[in-house]
């Protein structure tokens, strides 16, 4: 087939919910306890991928202005493995 062909065939990508995605996440994880990626992912009933997860938990430390009450914590165990939380951000005075 050639290449011209091959292109015109090509896969509309998925519209993106983000929103539906951070609040979904939020709503479901935002008890302050620690996770992995795949905690969030399987909480979540492997509805979004593990790397979509990380882009929304990174957006909510980073204090996207939609989500600004939540922040995300994150740290490494002794074996390199990474955890997440996802809790209120603290008021500032």
């Amino acid at each position: 087939m050639p290449l011209q062909q091959l292109q015109l065939i090509a896969m509309e990508p998925k519209p993106y919910a983000y929103r539906a995605q951070m609040e979904t996440l939020i709503k479901a994880c935002a008890d302050g306890q620690w996770r992995s990626l795949a905690e969030f992912e399987r909480a979540l009933g492997y509805r979004y991928s593990q790397t979509g997860l990380s882009a929304r938990v990174r957006d909510l430390r980073r204090g996207i202005a939609q989500f600004s009450e939540w922040t995300s914590e994150h740290v490494k165990d002794e074996q390199n493995h990474h955890f997440y939380r996802i809790v209120r951000r603290a008021p500032r005075n």
